[in-house]
């Protein structure tokens, strides 16, 4: 389908969430659309948690923003222009060249990412193991996780995720 606009982002809510990167000062509570100058390409799907943001080009590549675990490690916790995921973190390789993030959701403070070939990725706050990897704590980059079939969507919560599977079987 067609992206959402053939590059620039709009956004509304509070400023201090993700639209610090707009270039004019805006009053704390942003109640009409505004004009993100973002180089990112065209803007196939946007998402946003309570202090992070996403966006997914078409081509694939994914980029983050916002206050907290981004998923480029422990060194990046904040950002006010959107910083791209390198897309090896996905699975893209010289050995899998066709590998692209198809999906991007994002919760209160994790994210999730479909590939084209049904596999999830997740990062983020792991609250009481929202994540669904296995272990507690937080994840600082994408991890893929083992599902038992092709995972189709995906739904981020507060502190839970649900995810739609068309099962191998």
């Amino acid at each position: 389908g067609e992206g959402i606009t053939s590059s620039p982002a709009l956004v509304r809510g509070r400023k201090e969430h993700c639209i610090r990167s707009c270039p004019k000062r805006l009053p704390s509570q942003v109640n009409v659309p505004r004009h993100l100058p973002f180089k990112v390409g065209r803007v196939k799907e946007a998402a946003c948690g309570g202090t992070v943001c996403a966006l997914l080009n078409e081509e694939g590549h994914v980029f983050v923003w916002g206050f907290g675990i981004l998923g480029k490690g422990p060194k990046l916790m904040e950002t006010v222009v959107p910083e791209m995921i390198p897309p090896s973190l996905f699975g893209f390789s010289d050995v899998n060249p066709e590998v692209r993030v198809a999906r991007i959701r994002c919760g209160l403070g994790q994210f999730a990412a479909i590939t084209n070939r049904g596999e999830l990725f997740v990062w983020g706050k792991n609250v009481r193991g929202c994540l669904g990897i296995g272990r507690m704590e937080d994840q600082y980059f994408p991890w893929r996780v083992t599902v038992p079939g092709e995972v189709m969507d995906v739904a981020c919560g507060v502190d839970h995720m649900v995810t739609l599977v068309k099962s191998f079987i």
